[in-house]
């Protein structure tokens, strides 16, 4: 607690000489006025300050009083559980000598990535906050640099869950959030948490269920060059049956349409089973696309 109040007393130090310096009182200015107060003279980091854009009074002071130790604490089972503050985890941004990054409510050290995550790195707008939407709407302004993921596809958020992953591959974990779009104040998981539980569940089942079916329904042998264009063909089963190339159509539950080349051994056809353009019920082999050939 002393430690705390000690860097919460210098920080008060120069937002005083600061304003009396420069003279104006604004919160802009006073925000201004402590990062190049603090460059000068060296008194507190950086780190401390520096976000995207000026900062309101309570938001510099939460960070003052974050505390700087990870709490940990027991669940229900009895399973050790590791916190940390949505503020100090937007303390710990690029120019601090520890970079934290947050995704669906976790937090990892990247200091040993600042050629990314530092100033100046390619990624660098990812530091210190968790912006879990931007790693699949490739916005990465101030309004896209946000947790929220309301909307995404099922797809999308196995794609968020992908880069969650290499970042516990990669990359110390320091804690989930607390205070965060996916953990509220009591370290409760939030309805976009749950939401983002459903939705990557809902992506596993219909991945399992597509596995199945091409299971059943082997993909087509495919080929394209620029010269003939592209052909796709079914192989005889195992059995010596004809089986035959159809175009399918699947629709999620999400309602995303996805098509491929799969082999029946059933000539019938639906709206969802298509016999490809220019081709015959019985051919094993069509045509899906024309080359520099067919124009001459």
């Amino acid at each position: 607690m002393s430690r705390r109040r000690a860097i919460a007393a210098a920080v008060l130090a120069v937002v005083v000489a600061c304003v009396a310096r420069d003279g104006d009182g604004s919160l802009g200015a006073v925000a201004g006025a402590m990062g190049a107060c603090a460059r000068r003279d060296g008194v507190v980091s950086m780190a401390w300050f520096r976000w995207r854009g000026y900062v309101r009074v309570d938001e510099l002071a939460a960070r003052v009083e974050a505390r700087a130790e990870v709490e940990t604490e027991e669940d229900g089972d009895g399973a050790r559980m590791r916190w940390v503050s949505s503020a100090l985890t937007r303390a710990c941004a690029t120019r601090a000598p520890t970079i934290w990054l947050g995704i669906l409510g976790e937090a990892f050290d990247v200091s040993r990535g600042r050629e990314h995550y530092g100033v100046g790195g390619g990624y660098e707008f990812f530091a210190g906050r968790d912006a879990s939407r931007a790693f699949v709407s490739g916005n990465f302004t101030e309004d896209g640099l946000v947790a929220d993921i309301t909307g995404l596809s099922p797809g999308n958020l196995e794609s968020i869950r992908g880069w969650r992953n290499f970042m516990r591959e990669k990359y110390a974990f320091v804690g989930y959030i607390r205070g965060g779009a996916f953990y509220d104040e009591r370290g409760e998981p939030t309805a976009m948490k749950h939401a983002f539980d459903a939705g990557v569940a809902l992506y596993d089942v219909e991945k399992a269920r597509a596995l199945e079916r091409r299971t059943m329904y082997e993909d087509c042998s495919s080929v394209w060059n620029e010269r003939d264009g592209g052909f796709v063909w079914c192989s005889p089963a195992e059995d010596g049956a004809e089986r035959y190339p159809r175009n399918e159509t699947t629709v999620s539950a999400s309602g995303e349409h996805s098509s491929r080349c799969a082999c029946f051994r059933e000539l019938g056809v639906s709206d969802v089973r298509r016999v490809y353009s220019g081709c015959a019920l019985t051919d094993t082999r069509c045509q899906t696309s024309t080359g520099s050939m067919s124009s001459e």
